[in-house]
């Protein structure tokens, strides 16, 4: 087996080190505070970019299934072939 892609803790924690240290001189940078190079920002970017994942925008549509009604609920349970007397009957004794 390969250990291609896989890395020791050691190595993620000196990762995480480096990539923290890099942070801190683009703030610094980006408060004049220090003066940084483009090639140190293109640089700075592209480590960053392995190290850290990159902050995208997300959307999620989340259906709420709670507010269906019985009968939708029965229609669901026969179109996957289950007999929906017997899943209501299961759910009443508990």
């Amino acid at each position: 087996m390969s250990n291609v892609g896989h890395r020791t803790v050691k190595e993620r924690l000196t990762e995480k080190i480096r990539a923290g240290r890099i942070l801190k001189r683009m703030q610094a940078a980006a408060l004049g505070e220090i003066e940084v190079t483009q090639q140190e920002i293109a640089a700075a970017r592209l480590v960053l970019g392995k190290v850290l994942p990159d902050l995208k925008a997300v959307e999620q549509t989340i259906k709420d299934e709670r507010k269906k009604t019985r009968e939708q609920i029965d229609a669901q349970l026969v179109a996957n072939g289950i007999d929906p007397k017997v899943i209501w009957q299961s759910t009443a004794k508990h």
